[in-house]
């Protein structure tokens, strides 16, 4: 099988697998809102899973795969393949003892946190918030070591475990729920996401098919673990600020209305299904792939893969942001009381919970094009092992909304906070893409950007079209005409351009 069927077959399964994996992440989201609503108890869960995630995206796969594959690679096209396991177990054991130590550091300092983050909450509820943080911390160490299982299967191609692993993590927080053992079902909730990260660990952990090395022999891999730490202060700093921006968020939304925070939290949790199905699989797929092409130094065959990767990115990303945008009102109700009254209570009850949350999704929905582009764009950096560059663009893109939120939040409330995240990530993607093209001769941005003009208008046309169909009570066939109205054409002009330019893997795009 040549490497180019290998790529889309690995993609296809990445994606599948994906799917799958969303989509019970969504249900799990919907029955959170049916058990917590849209009021203090979900202030204070989102509150507490922001502030556990953050650290998560810190010390897990975030941060530490964007070092961790490309050092590895490396050392297996050196012939050194012994290194390179001797380097990932002795990583496991690192992430494990460092974000055991972040845990209790943050469990010892949670109030305070809290105080100084969550201002405009109430006390009692953010009292409350504090305990679900501390029943969550346990996650951070479990899922962060698991990274580095996960990490390994991506890079021996085993995408279906890595993709599939998250639909644990799901069902614990589901069974917790439901089962309700503290009797407390934001606690409850809470003690499922610990469990959640408990079992991805293990199951990652016992499924790798790579020969055992002792962690402890940590001095042969010394200088790797100490080139990894050097290369990723840049990507924690960029983290720190990228994902400060969910922090940011919050701080604005703690001082909105009652069920502010929760109606973003869960847009966003909407936005998560599109950008995992769409930005993560895809990038779980080319990363390794990308920094195996730079380590051999084929520079046209990685500008020749990071177009094909962000030309599939746009011709997904804008069709899902224009259904977003037209039908957010009709898509919250189908899967947050439609769907749901079919086998339990929906999980929004009142028409003003509906209106706020796809208000919420409406304004989101433009931001959904730049937040699916960065994570490739910024990997392709670091599949170089340049992270100065993503970092520096990351403290940027944090200014920019922070700018934009104080403008835009006292006047329009919850949109502005929206409208704030969609300027900061598009002129963070845009300057990514312009850099890249600055430093890769053979990526050329600008038939990227033309054939994201052909992919909107596209989409701006199945959506009229759609529009003109027979209305039913919950516009379901609207709903669904809109896709298979958009991707056949779609598929046809990829067939086209693959036809076009139908070359090897190693030529221009």
């Amino acid at each position: 099988m040549s490497q180019a069927k290998k790529t889309r077959l690995e993609l296809i399964i990445s994606l599948i697998c994906t799917l799958a994996s969303r989509l019970i992440g969504f249900v799990r989201a919907s029955v959170e809102m049916a058990l917590l609503g849209l009021g203090a108890a979900s202030d204070a869960w989102q509150g507490g899973f922001r502030l556990t995630n953050f650290f998560r995206e810190l010390f897990g796969e975030g941060a530490l795969g964007s070092v961790f594959t490309p050092i590895y690679e490396q050392e297996i096209q050196k012939g050194n393949s012994d290194t390179a396991l001797q380097f990932a177990w002795s990583c496991a054991l690192f992430v494990l003892l460092l974000s055991s130590l972040l845990a209790l550091m943050i469990a010892g300092l949670i109030q305070p946190i809290l105080g100084f983050w969550l201002q405009g909450m109430d006390e009692n509820n953010r009292q409350i918030t504090g305990e679900l943080a501390l029943l969550m911390l346990p996650y951070l160490p479990f899922i962060a070591t698991g990274s580095v299982f996960m990490l390994l299967h991506q890079i021996q191609g085993r995408f279906a475990i890595s993709s599939l692993h998250p639909i644990l993590f799901s069902l614990a927080i589901l069974i917790t729920g439901f089962m309700n053992p503290l009797e407390s079902i934001p606690h409850s909730l809470a003690l499922g996401v610990s469990l959640g990260g408990f079992l991805q660990m293990l199951v990652m952990g016992i499924s790798l098919k790579i020969p055992w090395m002792n962690p402890f022999r940590i001095v042969p891999v010394l200088p790797l673990i100490q080139r990894m730490l050097w290369l990723m202060l840049p990507i924690l700093g960029a983290l720190s600020l990228s994902r400060s921006r969910s922090l940011v968020e919050v701080s604005f939304a703690s001082g909105l209305s009652l069920g502010g925070l929760g109606s973003l939290a869960y847009a966003y949790t909407l936005l998560q299904v599109p950008i995992g199905i769409i930005s993560i699989a895809t990038g779980n797929v080319l990363m390794p792939r990308l920094a195996r092409l730079h380590a051999q130094k084929d520079t046209q065959g990685y500008a020749h893969l990071l177009h094909r990767g962000l030309r599939l990115l746009l011709g997904l990303a804008i069709p899902a942001s224009i259904f977003l945008a037209g039908y957010a009102k009709e898509f919250c109700e189908l899967v947050f009381q439609t769907l749901p009254a079919l086998i339990a209570r929906p999980a929004l009850s009142t028409q003003e919970e509906l209106s706020k949350l796809a208000l919420a999704v409406h304004g989101y929905a433009p931001a959904l094009i730049p937040l699916i582009l960065v994570p490739l764009l910024t990997r392709a950096f670091h599949a170089r092992l340049e992270t100065k560059t993503p970092a520096l663009l990351s403290v940027l893109t944090l200014i920019v909304q922070t700018v934009f939120c104080l403008i835009l939040v006292p006047r329009f409330q919850m949109l502005g906070i929206t409208w704030a995240t969609t300027l900061a990530f598009l002129s963070q993607s845009l300057m990514l893409l312009y850099l890249l093209s600055r430093q890769e001769s053979g990526f050329r941005p600008a038939s990227l950007l033309k054939a994201g003009g052909i992919f909107l208008a596209l989409a701006v046309l199945a959506y009229q079209i759609s529009t003109l169909l027979p209305s039913d009570e919950h516009q379901i066939t609207r709903l669904i005409a809109y896709p298979f109205i958009y991707f056949p054409f779609w598929l046809l002009l990829e067939w086209r351009q693959h036809v076009k330019c139908h070359q090897p893997d190693h030529k221009n795009p």
